[in-house]
């Protein structure tokens, strides 16, 4: 089976199953993020799980981000906690 043949049936079940696209390459970076935020100490393991080069890459792409989103998830959480929302930030970048 080609790369392209494993793309397309990828894509196809995945839409069959949960009604929108994932790619190959999307399970990749869900598995260098759920690494970098459930292991972050073995987080090098990463790099050759996504074929990098250098640390240096696979720090600026997926540690940056999931060190976002967790920090983006504790703000919410202590938000809903005093019972105030995120504001919209699409509303506060177009002001």
């Amino acid at each position: 089976m080609t790369d392209k043949m494993i793309r397309r049936r990828t894509i196809k079940w995945t839409r069959l199953a949960l009604g929108f696209e994932v790619t190959p390459h999307r399970f990749r970076n869900a598995a260098a993020t759920f690494i970098s935020v459930a292991d972050p100490e073995n987080i090098r393991v990463a790099k050759d799980l996504l074929g990098h080069r250098s640390f240096a890459m696979t720090e600026k792409h997926y540690i940056d981000r999931a060190q976002a989103r967790i920090a983006g998830r504790k703000l919410a959480a202590i938000l809903a906690e005093r019972g105030q929302s995120a504001p919209d930030i699409e509303k506060l970048a177009a002001d």
